[in-house]
């Protein structure tokens, strides 16, 4: 399993999971009574950015662009995890992966889904050769418990 940025030759890399990012905001800070966030809600607001190769902070470079907002950069990592411990020592908000940051919500983390939306897209790399039986297998596992956590997902959100 690795980010959809990293070096695919001498692989077979293919797509297993594209999961909608939120953005990770301090308790009391001004995003985290909206909704949802807008890019204007971030503009010159202090924001701990993915690193500079990640795809998903092109993305929302690439928004903020279009709507013509930027944020303050004052950090950045490559990790979400990183990225929300940050935002809870205050030095600011950033977008991260959901599924990462959910062990952050009971400590006070606030997560609001941002609009438009950006992505977190992982890979599934094999060798460019034939697949054992267990490495099949751990795919067909992996590809189940995924499709099991998207339904879950979807009934918790309403959506279908």
């Amino acid at each position: 399993m690795a980010a959809d940025e990293v070096d695919t030759n001498g692989v077979d890399a293919q797509p297993f999971a594209e999961i909608h990012a939120t953005l990770a905001i301090p308790p009391g800070h001004p995003p985290a009574e909206k909704v949802v966030v807008h890019p204007a809600d971030l503009d010159k607001l202090p924001f701990v950015a993915l690193a500079p190769e990640d795809t998903t902070r092109h993305e929302a470079e690439a928004i903020f662009h279009k709507y013509g907002v930027a944020p303050q950069v004052v950090v950045e990592t490559a990790y979400s995890s990183t990225i929300c411990a940050m935002v809870l020592a205050g030095l600011g908000c950033g977008i991260v992966d959901p599924v990462t940051a959910i062990g952050f919500t009971d400590r006070g983390l606030v997560l609001r889904p941002f609009a438009p939306s950006v992505s977190f897209r992982t890979l599934m790399l094999f060798p460019n050769q034939k697949r054992s039986r267990i490495v099949k297998e751990m795919a067909d596992a992996l590809h189940k418990e995924r499709t099991l956590l998207s339904q879950s997902h979807d009934m918790a959100s309403g959506s279908t």
